[in-house]
């Protein structure tokens, strides 16, 4: 099992039954995350993983970001709750910051729309929440840093040109580039930034009413999406495949994003297609989103 269903989905799980005053799962988080850090759990020797290539480095660092920026998450949020000692505050972000540095994708740029990929966006995550933490704004600033190359990347139609590529899962690997953005986005925001309106008009909520309209007419993505990777013999393209909303996976993003916009013109969009799939509460805990959102986003209990 990967480390997200090992500790990262648990600790998350404890967090929300935290929040909902459960004494007895707040110190349980707390003694698991002590458990953790005492034991420099999961590191990660990233300079075997650059050694051998690029895919290589991209997919372990990747796993690293996706359970810990939940523990992060959840973390930053319950910190005053954990009746911690400071040499056990020191002890736990002393060791999220060594994660953090490992699960760093240190990748050099290459001047394409790969730039903009989900592998860079969600090492941004985790640096950014570790970078609040730890009042550290090297970190902090990477996860700007990268919002503004993501978003860089953006077509004047709102498209994600490294994620629209991806044939049939075109749709799902927007969608998961949109979960960190609005990660990026909603961290920024509690630091009193407004990175939703940057870059008009090519702003994230550009993004989303790409989505939109792309899951309401898969031919506005498939062009995009089969352009580098045709299918052998002419054969018509595949279907966009629509496991990922069907199954309530990476779309956490909807209700942060609704809850600070519920009046855009996207949200009653973003609603009525979680209706249409059936999305209700609660979505669970989301490892492309930092954890639970549910609990940290109740206000969007009424879709």
């Amino acid at each position: 099992m990967e480390p997200s269903s090992l500790f990262g989905k648990p600790m998350a799980g404890l967090a929300a039954r935290c929040l909902g005053e459960d004494a007895a799962a707040c110190a349980s988080f707390r003694r698991n995350l002590l458990r953790a850090a005492a034991a420099d759990s999961f590191h990660l020797d990233w300079q075997r993983w650059f050694a051998s290539g690029r895919d290589d480095h991209y997919n372990a660092t990747l796993t690293g970001n996706n359970f810990m920026v939940q523990v992060a998450t959840a973390y930053a949020v319950l910190r005053d709750r954990l009746d911690l000692a400071p040499g056990e505050r020191d002890q736990i972000e002393g060791w999220l910051g060594r994660r953090a540095e490992e699960y760093f994708n240190r990748w050099p740029f290459d001047g394409t729309t790969r730039e903009g990929s989900n592998h860079y966006a969600a090492s941004a995550s985790l640096q950014m929440a570790v970078g609040v933490i730890r009042g550290d704004a090297t970190r902090y600033q990477r996860g700007i840093e990268q919002f503004h190359r993501t978003m860089g990347t953006l077509r004047a139609d709102g498209s994600l040109p490294n994620e629209t590529r991806r044939t049939q899962h075109a749709l799902m690997y927007t969608s998961k580039t949109l979960s960190h953005l609005v990660y990026l986005a909603e961290v920024a925001a509690h630091r009193g930034s407004d990175l939703y309106a940057e870059g008009a008009p090519r702003t994230l909520h550009a993004a989303v009413t790409f989505f939109l309209d792309a899951m309401n007419d898969h031919r506005l993505i498939e062009p995009y999406a089969w352009a580098q990777d045709q299918p052998a013999g002419g054969a018509a393209p595949m279907p966009q495949d629509l496991t990922f909303i069907a199954r309530f996976r990476l779309v956490a993003w909807f209700e942060p994003y609704l809850a600070r916009f519920p009046d855009h013109p996207n949200a009653p969009r973003l609603r009525a297609l979680a209706r249409h799939y059936g999305i209700t509460k609660p979505l669970g805990v989301e490892d492309w989103f930092g954890g639970q959102t549910s609990c940290y986003f109740a206000r969007t209990l009424d879709w």
